[in-house]
């Protein structure tokens, strides 16, 4: 397990500031990052579930494993609207 800095954008980082850091193993999937996320915090789980994790900048694949090192970034980006 390694602790993690995740970004967070729009609503979640309305609830939950700029960046939080959670526990996670070096070889995640955006699910397990999203679950882990909803479980430190539940007050998000809604505005988790809907958003999408980025690694180094780059939207990741829901199933696909990544491994994760101490440089890299990790977001989490909920959908955003506007006009």
């Amino acid at each position: 397990m390694m602790e993690v800095p995740i970004k967070l954008f729009a609503m979640l980082q309305e609830q939950l500031g700029p960046e939080v850091v959670i526990s996670l193993p070096d070889s995640v999937t955006p699910s397990l990052i999203k679950t882990a996320m909803a479980t430190v915090y539940p007050t998000a789980k809604a505005s988790i579930d809907t958003a999408r994790v980025a690694i180094n900048q780059t939207f990741a694949v829901e199933n696909q494993r990544y491994r994760l090192t101490a440089h890299d970034e990790v977001a989490i980006i909920p959908p955003v609207s506007g006009g």
